[in-house]
């Protein structure tokens, strides 16, 4: 089951909590109803949904808490190159199109990603990259 979050309160904590805990989207009550639409889209086909507002509660969040890589973690350059899309919201399909690569091999990256990073979704894939540096927000 998918979950996706539209709530009044516009708190980071609470934003983070509750992404933290398994949400796979979340919104505020006064999104735009096409951003409501695009989520709902997002969620459903692919997994998650990490809008702006929710990625800077995550990213301030992880500034005040210093995460290090753990040591034993060694991603692959195209690991890395995956992940950077798959945080952009590509689709296997396209982040093979765009890697020129099979959505067989980006599906065996991705599970990898998921399994050194022990993360049990998408969503905790952001996390990571996020606490990582691995993406930011510009």
């Amino acid at each position: 089951m998918k979950v996706l979050i539209l709530s009044v309160h516009d708190d980071e904590h609470f934003i983070n909590l509750l992404i933290q805990c398994g949400a796979h989207g979340y919104l505020v009550k006064d999104s735009a109803p096409q951003e409501v639409q695009e989520a709902i889209i997002a969620v459903h086909t692919k997994g998650s949904y990490i809008n702006e507002r929710a990625l800077k509660a995550l990213q301030l969040k992880t500034a005040k808490t210093v995460r290090h890589k753990p040591q034993n973690l060694s991603i692959t350059k195209r690991e890395e190159e995956i992940l950077q899309l798959v945080c952009k919201q590509y689709t296997a399909e396209e982040i093979a199109q765009e890697l020129f690569i099979s959505v067989k091999t980006v599906n065996g990256h991705r599970n990898n990603l998921l399994q050194k990073t022990g993360s049990r979704n998408v969503t905790g894939l952001v996390l990571y990259a996020i606490r990582n540096n691995i993406i930011s927000l510009k």
